[in-house]
């Protein structure tokens, strides 16, 4: 359903994504995992057309359903791409009822609904989100609801576009750990239902754990590896994956310290013409600090290191 190759954003001198891939099949949650300030949600607001003017956005592809997203962002917006945010509160106009949010966006994208279709399709949506009493959803104002109940609304408010690709950018992020598993056990039910496809967006290893189909990560712009969660989890490629894993709490041993990784985040100016981990990795040799690292497919999983995969790749 979405292919991009090589997507490359720059603002300024900032290389905010410098070299990433993905392909999503229809009806997946596919997973883009890193660190803050990797280009995740650059990426997502690359599809939706939605980074700022100076942005220099390239692409050897980036299609939907076979068709070029890059100069028809606006006309894929809303009617074939919607965003989830992370935060439902600053996500919502905090002056407008629900049920004004919701019935704006319906007349927008359902020209032909008259106000009574539009107020059914409201209570409709809002119950398919799992909100009980949608009448009393409808004349609330977003402070009147809790955070768990604000993010099932935005969700609703996606769904209402009639979308059938959603962007759900840390759509956990504020929520408390008894909502987050409600809210990604209705993304996954949405999907199983709707027949959606979801690409989400996170820095938490747990969310991609329990919905995602396939993850890739993504360090400092650059994707590194990628494949089905099951195998990236259970037997990471790449050094990065690797440090990611054994920085969770539950690797080691209670009294211990968690691992680390030495150095820092390279700067968001800077060019790279060999591998842009090697500064930090461990397991770094010369060859890594003179040319890209090829990419090494394992199986259906792939990383892109010198090293990765079986001794006799090396």
């Amino acid at each position: 359903m979405i292919n991009i190759q090589h997507l490359s954003v720059k603002i300024g001198t900032t290389h905010a994504v410098r070299d990433i891939s993905l392909t999503i099949d229809e009806g997946e949650i596919h997973g883009l995992i890193g660190e803050s300030g990797c280009g995740k949600s650059v990426t997502g607001a690359a599809l939706l057309g939605l980074l700022p003017d100076q942005a220099v956005v390239a692409a050897e592809a980036m299609t939907l359903d076979g068709h070029a997203v890059l100069g028809a962002e606006a006309q894929l917006r809303g009617k074939r791409i919607a965003l989830i945010s992370q935060d439902p509160a600053a996500a919502l106009n905090p002056v407008l009822s629900i049920a004004r949010q919701m019935d704006d966006v319906l007349r927008c994208h359902h020209r032909t609904f008259k106000k009574s279709q539009r107020r059914a399709a409201a209570s409709d949506l809002l119950t398919d989100v799992g909100l009980p009493d949608p009448d009393n959803i409808l004349r609330s104002y977003p402070h009147q609801l809790s955070g768990g109940m604000q993010q099932r609304v935005v969700i609703a408010l996606a769904l209402a576009t009639g979308a059938d690709f959603l962007i759900a950018d840390e759509p956990t992020t504020a929520l408390d750990a008894s909502i987050e598993a409600q809210v990604l056990s209705l993304l996954k039910t949405l999907v199983q239902e709707r027949g959606l496809t979801i690409l989400m967006i996170t820095h938490d290893m747990s969310v991609i754990e329990r919905c995602c189909g396939n993850v890739s990560v993504v360090y400092a712009g650059v994707l590194v590896e990628n494949g089905p969660t099951e195998q990236v989890l259970g037997a990471p490629q790449h050094p990065y994956t690797k440090a990611l894993l054994g920085a969770l709490p539950g690797v080691v041993k209670k009294g211990q310290p968690l691992q680390t990784l030495p150095g820092s985040i390279p700067p968001a100016h800077k060019a790279f013409t060999h591998c842009i981990f090697a500064d930090r990795c461990e397991a770094a040799a010369p060859v890594c600090l003179q040319q890209p690292p090829p990419w090494r497919q394992i199986e259906h999983q792939s990383a892109r290191c010198q090293f990765a995969g079986s001794p006799a790749d090396d």
